[in-house]
């Protein structure tokens, strides 16, 4: 088997991720924290759904910026009611303090478009090596928050009572409007 034909393999876990952590961020499901800092997901209404099975599938594209606490568009719910799944989605981050933005891709859970958070500025030549040493570490801090996450929708995904109890709260989520 190649490389091409295991990640089409297991493309399933990114859309099943993606999807999942939409549900998570909107009901609470789950909570995440890295360095006993919290981290706080919000998805946005800019995503693109399709099948993890290309066959007879079309991708559906949403936009629009979703605001703390507001409800998932029902359009979004509907699509995966059909069986699509989150493929491509914008999603603002909050760990402790610092806020970040980026676009993640379920096939290889690339972060792509990362905005850290805003540092100092700086002219004197000491402080820009300092400064880009910090955008090094906010950018490993964003990378190091999604890894946390994914690793606990994999505990979760491998629990099988858990993952039920997941899934049970997903078909209830979706039913509300």
């Amino acid at each position: 088997m190649d490389l091409v034909d295991l990640i089409e393999e297991k493309k399933f876990l990114g859309l099943d991720f993606l999807t999942w952590l939409c549900f998570a961020s909107e009901t609470g499901a789950a909570s995440f924290e890295l360095n006993e800092q919290s981290i706080e997901i919000l998805m946005d209404f800019n995503m693109t759904l399709s099948c993890d099975r290309e066959q007879g599938c079309n991708k559906i594209a949403f936009s629009g910026t979703a605001t703390p606490g507001q409800q998932t568009l029902p359009e979004i719910k509907s699509a995966i009611k059909s069986g699509k799944k989150i493929s491509d989605v914008k999603i603002l981050m909050i760990v402790g303090e610092m806020e970040f933005s980026f676009k993640i891709s379920a096939t290889l859970l690339e972060i792509t478009s990362l905005k850290l958070p805003k540092t100092g500025n700086s002219d004197y030549e000491d402080e820009i090596a300092g400064a880009a040493l910090e955008r090094i570490y906010l950018g490993n801090t964003a990378k190091k928050a999604v890894d946390h996450i994914f690793k606990k929708f994999i505990e979760l995904r491998n629990s099988k009572s858990a993952w039920e109890n997941q899934l049970s709260g997903m078909r209830d989520w979706l039913q509300e409007n």
